[in-house]
C-alpha cells in the first residue's frame, strides 16, 4: 500500500508540474505493480484491503496520466480485486476500492472520450432515485419517452438519458428537501449511467453505425452529468475532446423544427463549456436555431427537454449570459470567417 500512495502522490505532482510522469511515478508504479503480481500468485483471490487499495492507486494514476505502457498489467490486476470484492456481497453496495477503480476507469475515458476498460456490474443496490414519487418517475420516463422516441432516438440510449433523467430529479430533491443519499449508492447510479454512455456503440449491431443524433446527446449528457459535480476542474484534458465531438455531430445533423429542442440543448452546453473560437461556433449555432425558430428565450428553444435535463439547476446564472450573447448575434463572426 505504501507504494501504491507514493505512486499516487508523485502522479499529482507531476500533472501540477505539467508533466504526466518523473523518475518517482516510475519507480512507485514499479514497486506497487511488482508486489500486486506477487500477492496475486501466493492469494486465493481473497485479498487484504492493503492490496485492494494499492490497485485502486494504479487505476486512479493509469486515468490521470493515459499511461499505456502497463496498460497489459493494469486490465489483467482489476479482475483479480473484482473477483474478491464481489465475492464478499452481491446483495450490498459496493466496496469502496471497487467504486474506486470504476471511477478511475470511466473518469479516464471520459476525458478522452473512449470506452472503459472494465465491464460494468451493477449491484442489487437500490438506485438514489428511489426517493422520488412513483408519479414523478412514471411522467419522467413518459416524457423522455415521447420527446425522443419521435426523434428516432435508439432505444438503449432513450433508457440511459432516462436514468440521467432520474438521477438529475434525485439531485435536485436532495438540495431541496435535504434528503440522506448513501454516497456508495450515489458514485455507483453516477458511474453505471457514464459507463452506459460510454460503451453504446459498443452494443450496436456491426451493420448499424451510430447515428449524429445520437453520438451528439451522448456527448452533451456526459459533459452534463460531468459538470453536474463539478469534475472538469480536476480532469486531465477537461472537456476539450468531448466539445469536439460534439461540434463534429451537430455539424453534420440538418436543422428542423422536430430536432430543435435537442440541438438547442446541446449547442447551449457547448456554448457553455468551450472558450474563444470554439464558443463562437456554438453561440453562432444557437443564433442559426434561434432564427430558424423564431424564439426570444432558451426555454422555448430547448423546451421539454431542458425541463427533463434542466441546464440552469447545473450551470446557473451562466446559461442567460450565453443566451444574450446568442440575442445580440455574438457568433456572427463565425459566419464572417467562414
Amino acid at each position: 500500500m505504501l507504494h501504491g500512495v507514493l505512486y499516487a502522490g508523485a502522479v499529482y505532482l507531476a500533472l501540477l508540474q505539467g508533466r504526466r510522469e518523473t523518475r518517482d511515478t516510475i519507480y512507485h508504479q514499479s514497486e506497487a505493480i511488482s508486489i500486486v503480481q506477487k500477492r496475486i500468485v501466493m492469494s486465493d483471490s481473497n485479498f487484504d484491503d492493503s492490496t485492494l487499495g494499492t490497485i485502486s492507486c494504479l487505476a486512479l494514476g493509469e486515468a490521470s496520466t493515459k499511461s499505456y505502457e502497463h496498460e497489459g498489467i493494469y486490465r489483467f490486476l482489476i479482475p483479480y480485486s473484482e473477483q474478491s470484492c464481489y465475492g464478499k456481497s452481491l446483495s450490498s453496495p459496493w466496496p469502496s476500492p471497487i467504486l474506486t477503480q470504476h471511477r478511475a476507469d470511466v473518469t479516464g475515458a471520459i476525458d478522452y472520450g473512449a470506452t472503459p476498460y472494465l465491464d460494468f456490474k451493477r449491484s442489487t443496490t437500490q438506485s438514489i432515485w428511489s426517493i422520488l414519487p412513483i408519479e414523478t418517475l412514471q411522467t419522467i420516463r413518459d416524457d423522455m419517452m415521447d420527446l425522443l422516441t419521435a426523434r428516432e432516438i435508439h432505444p438503449s440510449l432513450i433508457s440511459t438519458l432516462n436514468n440521467l433523467a432520474y438521477f438529475s430529479h434525485a439531485i435536485q430533491e436532495n438540495k431541496t428537501n435535504r434528503v440522506y443519499f448513501n454516497p456508495i449508492v450515489f458514485s455507483e447510479d453516477l458511474y453505471w449511467i457514464e459507463h452506459d454512455l460510454l460503451c453504446f456503440p459498443r452494443t450496436l449491431p456491426i451493420n448499424e453505425p451510430e447515428t449524429n443524433l445520437d453520438k451528439a446527446l451522448r456527448f452533451g449528457a456526459l459533459m452534463y452529468t460531468k459538470t453536474t459535480l463539478q469534475e472538469f476542474p480536476n480532469s486531465t484534458t477537461g472537456p476539450t475532446i468531448l466539445l469536439a465531438r460534439l461540434q463534429e455531430s451537430l455539424s453534420s445533423i440538418s436543422i428542423s423544427k422536430s430536432v430543435t429542442p435537442l440541438l438547442g440543448w446541446l449547442s447551449l452546453i457547448g456554448g457553455l463549456l468551450s472558450r474563444g473560437e470554439e464558443r463562437e461556433w456554438f453561440v453562432n449555432h444557437l443564433r442559426v436555431l434561434r432564427d430558424a425558430n423564431r424564439v426570444t428565450s432558451f426555454d422555448e428553444l430547448a423546451g421539454h427537454m431542458n425541463r427533463l435535463l434542466c441546464l440552469r439547476n447545473v450551470f446557473g446564472n451562466a446559461c442567460e449570459a450565453v443566451w444574450l450573447d446568442v440575442m445580440n448575434n455574438a457568433g456572427s463572426r463565425c459566419d464572417q470567417e467562414r
